[in-house]
């Protein structure tokens, strides 16, 4: 017997976008997640796609693309780094699934401001209006604490430990970046 349910319940059990919304807004933890490879990697193809839109919403010239992929390679690679030091290797499908997925989220939320701080610099703006600065700093603040969750939750640390995790674990990404594409022309 053919199923008549909509596809969009396949396409809310391949990416679950609902819980992840509620592990950004705090009201849910990767453990809810499924641990599935599968999962992992449709998020991880997701949040490349993701990068390569914010990215080529920025000005100047970048090899967008690779420069999306090895963000995600990096934020892999120290997720990995992470969960071994910590002996939590086995939540790698559900704490990968989260982390990528809820970056992705917040990436997608950012975009509007990213697009609305690259039409100041290019309308002649140096500065960023003090509400869009303050938008900026918001997100960035949110991305932090949800980052420092998914850390403290999976890792089982205290939450000042997931905050500096989560701070270190930003910085080390954009250092691997910078050391691989160095800083874009503007």
């Amino acid at each position: 017997m053919i199923s008549s349910e909509p596809t969009n319940q396949t396409t809310t059990t391949l990416i679950p976008i609902p819980t992840l919304a509620k592990i950004c807004l705090f009201l849910a933890k990767p453990q809810d997640l499924p641990a599935s490879r599968q999962l992992l990697v449709i998020t991880i193809a997701s949040a490349v796609i993701v990068l390569f839109v914010c990215y080529s919403a920025l000005p100047g010239e970048r090899n967008i693309m690779p420069l999306s992929i090895v963000h995600i390679l990096a934020m892999g690679v120290v997720w990995v780094l992470l969960l071994k030091f910590h002996n939590q290797l086995p939540r790698w499908y559900q704490s990968a699934t989260a982390l990528f997925g809820c970056s992705s989220l917040i990436n997608l939320a950012q975009l509007p401001i990213v697009l609305k701080l690259t039409q100041q610099a290019a309308g002649g703006t140096t500065q960023p209006t003090g509400s869009t600065a303050m938008l900026v700093l918001t997100m960035w603040i949110w991305e932090i604490a949800v980052v420092s969750s998914i850390i403290q939750q999976t890792l089982e640390v205290r939450k000042f430990t997931a905050v500096v995790l989560s701070l270190t674990f930003t910085f080390a990404i954009h250092i691997a970046l910078f050391q691989f594409f160095g800083q874009a022309q503007s």
